[in-house]
């Protein structure tokens, strides 16, 4: 008996001692566990997750680029998302999902024996427990966040219900790389919307949180990714979300995977110039605000164009790249197309490489600010036109001096202060109409012309164009008509649509829609066109640039800017010391400009760097007329051949300046310059001075600034530090 007693005393003290220390570890747990610092749980249910800013195409469909931050996520509501790819989760992660109370006991002693029986690690948590871990836990394994997921967990499921729970997993989960939710999950591996899914689709995707690395649609092997997807359809059936059917359907579905290079970043500068308007409309976190912009741009044209530019630059390189005198090297290019009955632009080229640091290929030469040679003169001679000249009005190429301190030209060169501008072959040709005149690029004449409207008139004008580049009419002088002031490619050729248009200028726009993460419509494009000149004189410059007869001096009958049976009209210019290469054309349809030089704005050399763009943008122009059959421009204008015509009576041919005294234009009074003009060579009808009406100027020049909107013509000269002749 007292043995039996002893037994018992003994029993209970150990029992007494055990629960005194399970109590004391309790305690101790207790007292840990509430040391602990839990993340504010009432911001879990109305926290708003980051969501991707992205950028399409025209259609909508082509993505041309996702901002990147640490995640791309596009959080959807319930209705948006496929009933296959939440079964598929449930079935895979947490099959009680419905019937826990926020944890799942038999999974984590699941858990727990894998881990400690084998090397594998395996977890046991609930879809609460880690939407959870996502929004206000760490990824680290530790017992005490794991204590925490487990409270946490349990608390939000009396906090919201069952399908927001599941809502708020499949925004956020985890889909390999910076992939977050379903939506952006689907879109980046399907190029489909979650509510597209189908079974086999939501197997593949159900298939890959579990590790991203493994199952990687993109990684050499497809296998385990393959055996997970079965096992998904697999546990599907098991729970019967599915019939045997379905699973034998799924199974052998071929299910096609987004190209990965699909998934690149496209249409580099133009995204980028995009961005620059997102920034400073939307602020500087746009790209965290989940909007959806549908851009002008066509993924096609854009495509097209890169791939014509980067070929034609490197068989031009490899052609021409043997010169000694010039590295071409690094040559470059730069296009902007724009659509011709709207200015929205279709595709912008940059550079022929955005990833080559050789040729600073991240730099846009596209809104870089050039000199554009004689690409300028369509503009100034528009001014003229306003003023009531036509293209049948005479204009003498010759040698002529527009500094009257200095002697009257020679045909030679002269240095400042004097300025005698040269033609691009050195040459002159004598009386020429207007249309002759610019559709053979001669610099004579278009200066003379810049004389009339005045210098600062004509940047003033320009600005009309979108031309807004153009500040200092002091520093171009004479010089801004043959391209000595810089203006950008997009500019310029915004402002050639203005012809095309019939005197309408719209701004060059990228943006079709802007809508925010909930879809509501922020912004979207209207046709804010306004007339800046007038059809008849849009006519007179689309007659001129589309006539291949009056630029056949200079470019011969069957030049590369000549479309047989088709109307495009098109303008090239080159500036001094053949530097910057420019051809801008258009038809019914686009608008096409084009540069070709090098970003250090070093000589290319060889041929006139715009006979070396002009190939390049042919083919350009060829594959956009073939892609939509352009319709004839309008070209009419009102002409008066009485008075603009040559006259040759009594041995003489009437230069503009006499016509625009006759006619009272551009405010003339009292120029010495405009007598230098009148004389014609003896192969034009003779050498004397016609007789002048009353208003013929004949004294000393006004220094006043004048021309189309004054009473007298400013007498600008070039500055020494611009171009003062322009070749094309």
């Amino acid at each position: 008996m007292k043995k039996k007693n002893y037994r018992k005393v003994l029993f209970l003290e150990i029992l007494v001692t055990l629960l005194s220390l399970g109590i004391l570890t309790g305690s101790l747990v207790l007292i840990w566990v509430s040391s602990f610092t839990l993340p504010d749980f009432s911001t879990i249910a109305s926290r708003q997750l980051e969501s991707t800013t992205k950028i399409y195409d025209r259609t909508g469909a082509n993505l041309l680029y996702a901002f990147r931050q640490k995640i791309r996520r596009t959080p959807i509501l319930r209705e948006n998302i496929s009933d296959n790819i939440v079964k598929a989760t449930i079935a895979i992660e947490d099959d009680k999902f419905y019937q826990h109370g926020g944890i799942s006991v038999r999974g984590i002693l699941r858990a727990l024996y894998v881990n400690l029986t084998s090397d594998k690690t395996q977890g046991g948590s609930t879809i609460t427990q880690q939407v959870v871990k996502n929004a206000l836990l760490t990824q680290q394994r530790t017992l005490e966040r794991k204590i925490k997921e487990v409270i946490l967990a349990t608390k939000l499921e009396q906090t919201l219900p069952k399908d927001q729970i599941l809502l708020m997993y499949l925004n956020d989960n985890p889909y390999g790389g910076e992939i977050y939710g379903v939506e952006e999950a689907t879109l980046y591996y399907f190029g489909k919307h979650a509510k597209d899914l189908s079974l086999a689709e939501a197997a593949y995707l159900a298939a890959i949180p579990k590790n991203p690395n493994l199952y990687n649609p993109y990684a050499k092997t497809r296998d385990p990714l393959e055996q997970r997807k079965n096992l998904v359809l697999q546990r599907m059936l098991e729970t019967g979300v599915v019939s045997e059917n379905d699973v034998a359907v799924a199974k052998n579905s071929k299910v096609v995977f987004v190209s990965k290079s699909d998934n690149a970043s496209k249409a580099h500068h133009f995204v980028f110039y995009i961005k620059d308007y997102l920034e400073k409309k939307y602020g500087p976190d746009f790209d965290t605000q989940g909007l959806s912009i549908k851009t002008t741009l066509d993924s096609d044209i854009q495509t097209k164009t890169e791939e014509i530019a980067k070929n034609y630059i490197t068989e031009y390189i490899t052609k021409y790249g043997k010169s000694k005198a010039f590295n071409l090297t690094t040559l470059n290019t730069g296009i902007v197309i724009l659509g011709g009955d709207n200015a929205q632009i279709l595709a912008m080229v940059g550079s022929r490489d955005y990833n080559d640091p050789a040729i600073d290929g991240k730099y846009n030469i596209a809104t870089a600010l050039r000199q554009p040679g004689s690409s300028i003169k369509p503009i100034i001679y528009s001014a003229a036109f306003e003023q009531g000249l036509t293209p049948e009005s005479v204009v003498f190429d010759t040698p002529t001096e527009f500094n009257t301190s200095c002697p009257p030209a020679d045909g030679k060169r002269r240095d400042a202060p004097c300025y005698s501008p040269q033609n691009y072959d050195s040459s002159f040709e004598g009386a020429l109409t207007m249309r002759e005149a610019l559709g053979n690029s001669r610099n004579i004449p278009a200066v003379k012309i810049l004389y009339l409207v005045g210098v600062t008139n004509a940047v003033n004008y320009a600005k009309k164009f979108g031309i807004t580049s153009l500040t200092d009419p002091k520093r171009y002088g004479l010089s801004l008509v043959l391209g000595g002031a810089e203006v950008s490619l997009l500019q310029l050729t915004s402002a050639y649509s203005v012809f095309e248009a019939n005197g309408t200028y719209r701004k060059p726009d990228g943006i079709l829609e802007v809508k925010d993460k909930n879809g509501k419509v922020l912004e979207s494009w209207e046709d804010s066109g306004y007339g800046v000149i007038s059809p008849d004189t849009a006519g007179k410059i689309t007659s001129i640039l589309s006539d291949n007869g009056a630029r056949t001096r200079v470019f011969g009958p069957n030049n590369q800017m000549n479309f047989p049976g088709r109307d495009v009209a098109v303008k090239t210019g080159t500036t001094n010391d053949y530097k910057d290469g420019w051809v801008i054309g258009y038809n019914t349809n686009y608008v096409v400009g084009a540069w070709l030089g090098k970003n250090d704005n070093t000589q290319i050399g060889q041929v006139a760097a715009s006979l070396s763009v002009v190939p390049m943008w042919r083919q350009i122009m060829t594959y956009l007329i073939n892609k939509k059959e352009p319709g004839p421009l309008n070209k009419e204008y009102t002409s008066v051949p009485k008075v603009e015509g040559t006259q040759c009576t009594n041995g003489t041919a009437y230069d503009i300046s006499y016509l625009a005294a006759q006619k009272g234009l551009f405010g003339l009074t009292n120029d010495s310059q405009l007598p230098r003009w009148y004389v014609g060579p003896s192969s034009s009808c003779g050498q004397s001075i016609p007789e002048t009406s009353s208003s013929t100027p004949t004294t000393t020049p006004s220094n006043s600034s004048g021309g189309i909107f004054s009473n007298t013509p400013v007498v600008q000269l070039p500055s020494t530090n611009v171009s003062t002749s322009s070749p094309n």
